[in-house]
């Protein structure tokens, strides 16, 4: 009887310290829209849809004091095409809570720089791409909303909506040295969420 009480003793210590296994994270999930809008083209719409595509490439990191992200869908393949959005967000919220919103006119948690690509991969030995980039502020706006952050896993959840305004040139279109056409100018917007992307 004493051994049968010592076994069981033993058997009740294993299993109050057994901690159970930390759940893995889920898999990162991406979707965006992107959508040109040309006022002196009688309102002509250019959309372009990405949604939890396995080529789509998410990538959080805090680098020189900015949270970044990087959002891409690869033109990986011959005549296929690209396009990417890159954010740097102010880290005054680092050690607090990430769970907020980010935007270009904010005093306190801002969207410091925004970037659009598109690219084009013409052939194995030929690519061209674009770049429109938040360097006017006054053409920049939206914000960016980061609604979950998983502390254990290091992932964040969130999404964006963010607009550029009188664009000189339609970035999904080859311009080279081309002079500036005024049925060309347009307004991009980018619209997307992501969820448990990693924090590297």
């Amino acid at each position: 009887m004493t051994r049968l009480l010592y076994a069981f003793a033993l058997l009740f210590v294993f299993a109050s310290c057994t901690k159970e296994p930390l759940k893995s994270a889920p898999a990162p999930e991406l979707s965006f829209n992107r959508t040109l809008s040309f006022p002196n083209r009688n309102g002509e719409i250019k959309l372009a849809t990405y949604n939890k595509l396995p080529q789509m490439e998410s990538i959080v990191s805090i680098n020189d004091g900015k949270l970044r992200l990087f959002f891409n869908v690869p033109a990986a393949t011959e005549g296929s095409t690209g396009e990417g959005i890159a954010l740097d967000l102010s880290t005054a919220a680092i050690g607090k809570s990430l769970i907020r919103d980010y935007s270009f006119d904010s005093n306190g948690e801002k969207i410091l720089y925004a970037r659009y690509n598109f690219t084009n991969n013409v052939s194995t030995t030929s690519f061209w791409s674009n770049l429109v980039e938040s360097l006017s502020p006054g053409q920049w706006s939206g914000n960016l909303r980061i609604t979950g952050f998983d502390a254990v896993n290091r992932t964040i959840s969130g999404s964006f909506t963010i607009n550029a305004t009188n664009l000189f040139y339609d970035p999904t279109i080859r311009n080279g040295n081309t002079p500036p056409d005024v049925a060309n100018r347009c307004n991009l917007q980018l619209e997307g969420s992501f969820a448990h992307v990693k924090i590297r």
